[in-house]
């Protein structure tokens, strides 16, 4: 600590000196403390800024992934109604299919009971000529034997 020039000494009693020399220390004291907190501010204003720029990527980052997210649950609901639009267009052809073979098989029915009508007709047909053609044989029989 700097000693006062000898004429203030002489003013100045040795109590006031010690006190000023206190004063003197305290105020260098309060001086590094600044200093001090200085440094700490300093550094701690440096990591938040380094923080706020790692949120700030992060933040990006998330935004990014968030767009492509979205993009592509788009293009997925896009391909979901392509394949619904598909998939009701394959319902209405298989639809139109099976009452087409409904109609089909009423055809078939129809045709199968007409070709039974037209065996049993061709049948009692020839039932009729084998009995036309006995009695025709006992015709020409009956009528050889009268002539």
């Amino acid at each position: 600590m700097e000693k006062l020039p000898e004429p203030i000494n002489d003013f100045l009693d040795k109590a006031s000196i010690v006190a000023l020399q206190e004063a003197q220390g305290d105020l260098e004291l309060a001086r590094l403390e600044i200093s001090r907190l200085s440094c700490v501010i300093r550094d701690t204003s440096a990591e938040c800024s380094h923080l706020r720029n790692e949120l700030s990527r992060t933040i990006s980052l998330q935004e990014k992934e968030k767009e492509d997210t979205q993009h592509q649950l788009t293009v997925l609901r896009q391909q979901l109604e392509q394949a619904l639009a598909s998939l009701r267009e394959k319902e209405a052809e298989a639809n139109v299919a099976s009452e087409d073979a409904e109609l089909i098989l009423l055809q078939l029915h129809q045709v199968q009971e007409e070709l039974e009508r037209y065996f049993l007709v061709s049948r009692r047909q020839s039932e009729m000529l084998s009995a036309s053609s006995n009695i025709s044989k006992k015709a020409f029989a009956l009528i050889s034997a009268i002539a």
